[in-house]
């Protein structure tokens, strides 16, 4: 497959990375990639996030593979927490309850961090007196999916 057009390219989301493996995981971390583009040998760049939005398929034309990230469910489907408010290093000057989020999967980002507390906070942290956070590591890319409290 030849090299996605520039308008399908996520901006900056070419690298270079030896291992087809991270390359799926930039593309799983990034809210608009829905595929890349995968060249086998080692070159500069060897790995295009896209935003393309055709079926799931995989291709093979020259040097490069075309894959299409087949993601469970949950990866695409959530709701995006990004307020400052929900950091863990945030103080509260104002108070605020979470009683309306649904049961779901939810992704954190922008001011609110990448990730959730796996620490348990003495006092109000993340804008509240009742914080939430995970017991246990996060999981790594070969453990997968976990179960954590």
């Amino acid at each position: 497959h030849p090299p996605f057009p520039k308008q399908d390219i996520i901006s900056s989301h070419s690298v270079e990375h030896p291992v087809e493996i991270i390359c799926a995981f930039l593309c799983s971390n990034e809210p608009k990639c829905v595929g890349f583009n995968f060249r086998t040998r080692n070159t500069d760049e060897n790995c295009q996030l896209t935003n393309s939005t055709k079926e799931n398929s995989k291709t093979k034309n020259g040097s490069w593979t075309l894959l299409r990230v087949a993601a469970p469910k949950e990866c695409f489907e959530y709701t995006w927490l990004n307020e400052s408010n929900r950091n863990a290093k945030y103080l509260p000057r104002l108070y605020h309850c979470d009683s309306s989020l649904s049961t779901g999967w939810y992704r954190f980002g922008g001011g609110a961090g990448i990730k959730l507390s796996i620490k348990c906070y003495n006092g109000a942290r993340c804008g509240t007196t009742a914080h939430g956070w995970m017991s246990g590591a996060h999981p790594t890319i070969a453990e997968g999916k976990v179960s954590r409290k």
